[in-house]
């Protein structure tokens, strides 16, 4: 059974979605509006068609929005869960409207009189809608059927503003407020034995074999329906939440498909820009490293060196100047003999000494061993 909010309960079933938006991030959505006032031909281009969805919207109010939550499994929170926000701002008597339409939602139980009274003011409630319904840090996904008139309803309600005057800056903002949304008119065209989606709502559902529940142009029935197709398609392994089919609306497909690449190019390049920027903040990183440690590394040589040369000036002297204690009783040969003796072992021991002092200081492999003659 559709439940029917209007200004009385409208916080109410907006914090109940909010409570369940976790378990069922599967929002399918509907709108009724109150028709055309401007015709598109089916032979217009996605520039001419958004023109005239930019008119019609612009100029018209939404008279109910259909919400139906669903999980991965297909399951709603309990049997024939939908909601269905019904709007004040419509006036029959003065909006502009299409009388065919009109009558059409007539037939179909809407009582235009009862949302003037007790339905939701759309302006007032828009930014409350807007962070309950659209702006949530779930991984939602939003699933519609030829949507693009029910996509830019939203729009102009939650941004309370006219639809944006291109096509690009309108496909940037489907984008951007929905996230990840699922046309399954569009859809239909890769699947096979579903006629390239060249159909409606209910016939889509009897080439499926399923049967919808409640009352045809009721906004909460219809997102019903369209959710549970949704999840029958995916059951039947249609390929449903591939990559071409994500945030593509029928109808302006071509521009969906050209913007969600250009976005991919862009998020490469800067992906690109972000790696290059940051391998250059390492090289500097370790630039600045490398003379962080060879500046204290390069002193300690230095000190080493100054030591060594003090060592190596006594040692040298003490070669030159070397005589033997007790010289002057160096008389007999064999004395002499002996003193010379211990004169070239006593060299040999020092300049083994100056030898491995060298190589502890590793003095070839120095910066300055290049200008030691």
């Amino acid at each position: 059974m559709a439940i029917n909010v209007g200004k009385a309960n409208l916080v109410e079933h907006l914090e109940l979605i909010l409570s369940l938006r976790g378990s069922y991030p599967i929002v399918a959505i509907d709108t009724e509006f109150p028709g055309f006032i401007r015709d598109t031909p089916r032979n217009a281009t996605e520039e001419e068609r958004y023109n005239d969805v930019k008119h019609n919207v612009d100029n018209m109010h939404l008279i109910q929005l259909g919400v139906a939550l669903f999980d991965e499994g297909g399951n709603t929170p309990w049997p024939g869960c939908c909601w269905q926000f019904n709007f004040s701002d419509f006036d029959p008597d003065v909006d502009a409207s299409s009388p065919d339409s009109i009558e059409l939602l007539a037939q179909s139980g809407h009582d235009f009189q009862q949302y003037r009274r007790h339905g939701i003011d759309a302006r007032r409630c828009a930014y409350l809608v807007c962070v309950k319904l659209f702006c949530q840090p779930y991984s939602s996904k939003y699933v519609t059927f030829h949507g693009l008139y029910d996509v830019a309803f939203v729009i102009k309600m939650i941004t309370r503003a006219p639809l944006p005057n291109t096509l690009n800056e309108f496909s940037d903002l489907v984008r951007t407020i929905f996230g990840q949304i699922y046309d399954l008119k569009y859809i239909s065209r890769f699947c096979g034995g579903l006629r390239r989606g060249e159909i409606g709502l209910v016939g889509l559902s009897r080439l499926l074999n399923f049967e919808p529940v409640g009352i045809r142009h009721q906004a909460a029935y219809d997102s019903l329906l369209i959710g549970a197709l949704f999840n029958e398609m995916k059951q039947r392994r249609h390929n449903v939440e591939d990559d071409r089919s994500a945030s593509v609306l029928y109808g302006i497909e071509n521009r969906c498909v050209e913007n969600r690449r250009t976005r991919r190019i862009d998020r490469r390049a800067r992906s690109l820009e972000t790696k290059a920027t940051s391998f250059a903040s390492l090289e500097t990183k370790i630039v600045r490293l490398q003379e962080t440690r060879a500046k204290p590394e390069l002193e300690e040589w230095v000190t080493d060196v100054g030591a060594a040369i003090v060592d190596v000036d006594d040692l040298l002297g003490r070669i030159l100047d070397w005589h033997p204690r007790g010289g002057a009783v160096a008389a007999s040969n064999h004395l002499s003999h002996s003193i010379c003796s211990i004169r070239v072992a006593s060299r040999q021991a020092i300049l083994s000494e100056l030898k491995e002092m060298v190589r502890r200081l590793c003095w070839a492999d120095s910066p300055y061993s290049a200008h030691v003659g």
